[in-house]
């Protein structure tokens, strides 16, 4: 099941005093500690980051071994669960040197989150735009951005109110915040399954700020939300709903909506911005049908992979991102939705920021908790998400 489980036998041999430990190489405590960081990064991101060791062997019975070693413990420790309490002693005094295992958890845990930041993302940071980090995440006016067609002669008492910049769309950032914490017992220590468990629950508390932003965006453009001028953000009144029935996405029904990305203006423009959509969002139940309608697949003929040349006769076909969303099947399976790039500042509708400090880059905090009687590593995240305007995004109707 896991690199630890599958030294049950070799870290038995830890039980007595006589037993192995893991020795100290080439710099003795610091490689001991790099080896250890390795280790327990290597199981935690199966293999994405780390390296296996020694210590991936045998499991967290041998890191503590050795920890108490580099400690000074050389008091006789009969049981795991002895060197385990032993341990949160340790940690519960805040010794944090070099060696010891609050020092090495906490290095790993670092290197563990790392990996999960940087892992499989979520479709909001594809399709909405991010905007520097605030000091604040109040309920504020974010203001959109308007667009000059061309350059006039100056003339004395003309400013940009009056350049037909007034259309400015405005939205509200609203914010979502979480908090969350996950701790290490002695428990866990003697358990190479629960010692896994704990890792991959670490790992996975790095994302779940993201998670809970994405899906707050999702939920505001999946229920319709009404926008600062009083009109649902897909709505007639807005022209970005295309009446395609229950067209699932095809080449035809992305025509229709790329008809009505083209005629969009950004605010203040008197020109159309014949910009086409580059980003084709669906419900998890119709990626199949985006997925064949707008990427090439390959056949394998000979050996070789073979574009099918019946499935390229599309002018979408690699020229738009599919991005799948579990969470907009909670709504509805019919309803799929085109984008333009968000880079786009005239089009965009979608923005979102971090509270400085608290994003995606963590703001992680170590300490012992003496109820619990555990390491526990906590993250908070707070960050914010706008729907600035209805251009840039278009729904089918169906």
């Amino acid at each position: 099941m896991n690199e630890w489980m599958n030294s049950s036998l070799q870290a038995a041999g830890l039980h007595t005093p006589q037993g192995p430990r893991i020795q100290g190489i080439g710099s003795g405590i610091d490689q001991f500690r790099a080896d250890a960081i390795d280790g327990i990064a290597y199981v935690a991101t199966e293999g994405r980051r780390g390296k296996p060791t020694a210590v991936t062997h045998r499991g967290p019975a041998a890191i503590m071994r050795q920890c108490l070693v580099n400690a000074g413990v050389t008091r006789y420790i009969e049981s795991e669960s002895e060197c385990a309490a032993a341990i949160m002693e340790l940690a519960a005094s805040g010794v944090n040197r070099v060696g010891d295992f609050p020092n090495i958890m906490a290095a790993a845990a670092t290197v563990i989150m790392d990996a999960a930041a940087t892992g499989p993302g979520l479709s909001f940071l594809r399709f909405a735009h991010r905007l520097p980090d605030a000091t604040s995440m109040d309920q504020i006016s974010i203001g959109g951005f308007g667009v000059i067609d061309g350059l006039d002669a100056h003339v004395d008492g003309n400013d940009a109110t009056e350049k037909k910049l007034s259309e400015e769309s405005k939205g509200f950032l609203a914010p979502v915040m979480y908090a969350n914490d996950v701790c290490l017992t002695p428990l866990m220590l003697v358990d190479p399954i629960k010692f896994n468990s704990f890792l991959k629950a670490l790992a996975s508390l790095i994302g779940a700020g993201n998670r809970t932003l994405n899906r707050a965006i999702i939920a505001a453009i999946a229920s319709n939300t009404q926008l600062i001028d009083g009109v649902a953000l897909f709505h007639a009144d807005h022209s970005n709903l295309v009446d395609s029935g229950n067209g699932a996405p095809s080449e035809t029904t992305l025509l229709a909506n790329r008809a009505k990305h083209a005629e969009q203006r950004a605010p203040g423009s008197n020109t159309k911005s014949g910009v086409g959509p580059s980003i084709v969002l669906v419900p998890d139940a119709l990626y199949a049908t985006a997925s064949k309608a707008f990427v090439t697949h390959m056949a394998i003929i000979g050996a070789q992979a073979v574009a099918n040349v019946e499935s390229t006769q599309n002018i979408f076909k690699d020229r738009v991102e599919v991005l799948s969303e579990p969470e907009l099947d909670n709504y509805s399976t019919a309803y799929w939705y085109s984008l333009v790039e968000p880079s786009n500042e005239g089009l965009r509708s979608i923005v979102y920021r971090y509270l400085d400090g608290y994003g995606p880059e963590r703001q992680l905090t170590r300490y012992f908790n003496h109820k619990k009687r555990g390491l526990c590593f906590s993250v908070d995240f707070a960050a914010g998400y706008c729907l600035t305007k209805h251009r840039g995004i278009v729904r089918n109707d169906g």
